[in-house]
């Protein structure tokens, strides 16, 4: 048993990747869907995994679905937002190449939204 929340997040992160990814390729690929649209849909079944791994498995959370979702929609856009600025301000200011700020971005998000989760969405005080 993994007893570390930070492990089993990005366990499930990869677990929530890979399915959302699935969804995208069998969207565009074997249905034909516009890429941008299957992208959305996989992004979204992606973060419907994250959310039931996460509450259940990561942090183990009693909170209800009427007040969890919400807010780990808020957060999930929250965190992405600043995955942008980070992105930007890395390429543009500080003038790194794209590879490398697409890394620092996803670094930060990562670690963000793993705060969020644990402090906000899905803590014992939260509930």
């Amino acid at each position: 048993m993994i007893r570390s929340t930070l492990a089993r997040y990005l366990l499930v992160g990869v677990a929530n990747t890979a399915v959302g990814y699935g969804v995208i390729l069998i969207l565009q690929l074997q249905l034909g869907m516009h890429a941008v649209v299957a992208n959305a849909f996989g992004y979204a079944v992606g973060l419907l995994v994250s959310y039931a791994l996460n509450r259940r498995y990561t942090f183990r959370s009693q909170r209800g679905h009427t007040t969890g979702v919400p807010v780990f929609v808020a957060s999930a856009a929250i965190c992405y937002l600043l995955n942008v600025a980070v992105l930007q301000f890395s390429i543009n200011v500080v003038g790194l190449r794209a590879a490398i700020s697409q890394a620092l971005a996803i670094c930060a998000y990562t670690f963000l939204f793993y705060i969020a989760n644990r402090y906000v969405v899905f803590s014992r005080h939260g509930a």
